[in-house]
């Protein structure tokens, strides 16, 4: 009976980590465009103009610059294209930007 309950207890929890924890760690990367909202006074500061936000674009797949609003949004929002190339292309989700692009690319392996 002892080990039935820890059995069990060992795979409720398993079960527990793969549903919370076990996510698709590149999920932000599929996350469509949200440039969030302006804050409202006096709950945060507006973004810095001089920091430049990406989103990797599922459709075209490639990482992007937008207007991010300073609040709100989702996940998909990077402050550095190569990261985000880098992240997101692990999964062929996002190549690199025409900016950077090579004239040929190779798989990512």
């Amino acid at each position: 009976m002892k080990s039935f309950v820890v059995f069990s207890f060992v795979i409720l929890s398993l079960t527990i980590v793969g549903v919370y924890c076990g996510s698709n760690d590149f999920q932000d990367c599929h996350l469509p465009l949200d440039s969030g909202y302006e804050c409202p006074s006096g709950s945060g500061s507006p973004p810095d103009p001089n920091v430049k936000y990406y989103f990797a674009n599922f459709t075209s797949g490639f990482c992007e610059e937008f207007s991010y609003k300073g609040c709100g949004g989702n996940t998909n929002r990077f402050t550095d294209v190569t990261y985000c190339e880098s992240y997101c292309a692990t999964q062929g989700d996002a190549v690199p930007s025409a900016i950077t692009r090579p004239t040929t690319l190779q798989p990512q392996l």
